[in-house]
């Protein structure tokens, strides 16, 4: 699993952050609709890493377990041992599935983490009355929102939690609320105007806030309700198929926990993270697969919770003196596993032996994600990394596979052919870019998701497009993309080749660029 290809939106942050560790700077250089934080958390992991695909899937699996150790000590925090225990590994299982994308390296991984700490920071707060705890709470909760925008739902989770639990604590304390609602308010600000410096001594404001605000403004109009809810539905079903007991242990700790003798300044954050956490899949309708991740941190909890109330269910049951101690103290544990169990007999391919490709297939569908690895690993033997790379479809991660730049700042083509506005503008700087640096290769992918097109937009480019790179470059390598396999072909071996596939992926290089 450390060798699975990365698909578009791993390549894209890797890439940049490749970018910002070789001087250029966010929105100017480069862009993408996503706070400045992501851009330079993936440059720290790609100058750990060295480009290593490996070494990326292996930062986070350390980044998978130290938020899972911080979901359970933030639990343990607040509702004991088995709480915690319950949560922090009913997240290392909800954060793995397929279908969420839990094996990737994906920005929410990232989101989530920082939430993590922020939570673990924030229950120590409420406990041990300190400040300082509330202001790094409120740090991290800032990284997380300038990882991406979702973050801002936890944030208000924790705002409302301290208000919460100070208001419900009897006696009620309005100043404990405005102290440490204050403080914690000034952390967010403080992780906020940090990164706000940053991209100013850069002199990328003003970028920042049109690519990071107004434009996904935009974007957030363009799904139809109808459609958006086919594709929620869609993943409701692939998150609960095999996890279904897990989901319905998270929904007996949102609605059990009242029955229980558990103090209300405690029981109020149920239905706070229950409500703010899956709020975080709802902005622009989308519900990307790798957006639920950022619901698992309070799916977590609630497990915790649930398996709380089976537990004092138990206590009662087994309350007489002559009840065997081990049945006490081992049924709740007991229990949890035989919850676990379905999950581990259904996939157990996924954890013992998986498919890479197969995997892919299954969660990405036609996606060209493993095509782009065989092609990315061709180029790199191929190609110098001086060598400019131009792709006509939304598979950045080949700049990541290959080493090479792209002679444009417009790295992801989606954004030529989306209809939003400024797409002319950014087409036609494209098309220069490419007349001017003439880069060796030129990848195009023949597949509707990798393009991204919208409406006529595309037009004007393949009319531009298609006989420029008929007059300039040679075909030297081919993907055919069938439904069952993907046929490769390199240099004289597509001479008597027919196409056979919906799909195909072309590989071009400068005509007299090498043998």
């Amino acid at each position: 699993m450390l060798e699975i290809p990365f698909e578009r939106d791993e390549g894209l942050y890797f890439y940049f952050g490749q970018l910002i560790l070789e001087g250029q700077v966010p929105y100017v250089d480069f862009y993408e609709m996503k706070p400045p934080g992501l851009y330079y958390a993936y440059a720290l992991i790609q100058a750990i890493t060295r480009g290593s695909l490996a070494g990326a899937h292996f930062v986070f699996l350390l980044i998978n377990l130290l938020t899972t150790w911080l979901i359970y000590r933030f639990s343990m925090r607040l509702w004991g041992e088995m709480t915690g225990v319950v949560a922090g590994v009913s997240f290392a299982i909800l954060s793995l599935i397929p279908h969420v994308s839990g094996f990737t390296t994906q920005s929410e991984h990232l989101v989530i983490l920082f939430v993590a700490l922020g939570m673990d920071r924030w229950a120590k707060g409420v406990l041990s009355e300190k400040w300082q705890a509330f202001f790094w709470a409120g740090v991290w909760l800032g990284m997380a929102m300038m990882i991406r925008q979702s973050g801002l739902f936890y944030g208000l989770l924790l705002g409302l939690g301290t208000v919460g639990y100070w208001a419900l604590k009897k006696p009620f304390r309005v100043k404990e609320i405005l102290r440490y609602g204050s403080i914690y308010t000034g952390g967010i600000l403080a992780a906020i105007g940090f990164w706000l410096i940053v991209m100013a001594l850069q002199g990328a404001l003003d970028e920042m806030w049109y690519w990071g605000v107004t434009y996904p403004a935009s974007y957030s109009t363009g799904n139809s309700f109808s459609r958006s809810m086919r594709t929620f539905w869609f993943y409701i079903d692939k998150l609960s198929t095999n996890y279904l007991l897990l989901w319905l242990l998270a929904g007996l700790g949102l609605l059990g926990q009242f029955f229980l003798r558990i103090p209300p300044h405690l029981k109020i954050f149920a239905p706070l993270i229950a409500l703010l956490a899956f709020a975080t899949v709802w902005p622009g309708l989308r519900f990307y697969n790798h957006y639920w991740l950022q619901v698992l941190p309070g799916a977590a909890v609630l497990c915790g919770l649930g398996m709380k109330v089976i537990e004092r269910l138990g206590q009662k049951v087994f309350t007489k003196k002559d009840s065997p101690s081990f049945i006490q103290n081992y049924l709740p544990i007991s229990f949890f596993c035989l919850i676990l169990l379905p999950t581990f007999i259904q996939e157990r391919a996924y954890y013992v032996d998986p498919d890479t490709t197969s995997l892919l297939k299954d969660v990405y569908g036609t996606n060209p994600f493993p095509e782009a690895k065989v092609i990315g690993d061709f180029l790199a033997q191929e190609a110098s990394p001086d060598d400019q790379l131009a792709l006509i479809g939304s598979e950045p991660e080949l700049y990541f596979y290959t080493g090479m730049k792209s002679p444009s700042r417009h790295a992801y083509f989606s954004y030529l052919v989306n209809h939003k506005p400024g797409w002319e503008d950014r087409q036609a700087e494209f098309i220069r870019a490419i007349e001017t640096h003439q880069p060796r290769y030129i990848v195009q992918f023949k597949h509707p998701i990798s393009l991204l097109i919208y409406g006529p937009t595309a037009k004007p480019f393949f009319e531009w497009f298609d006989p420029y790179v008929a007059a300039y470059y040679e075909q030297i390598g081919l993907a055919d993309m069938l439904p069952d396999e993907t046929i490769y072909r390199w240099g004289k071996e597509m001479a008597d080749y027919a196409i056979k596939g919906e799909y195909q992926v072309m590989v071009y290089r400068l005509d007299g660029g090498g043998s």
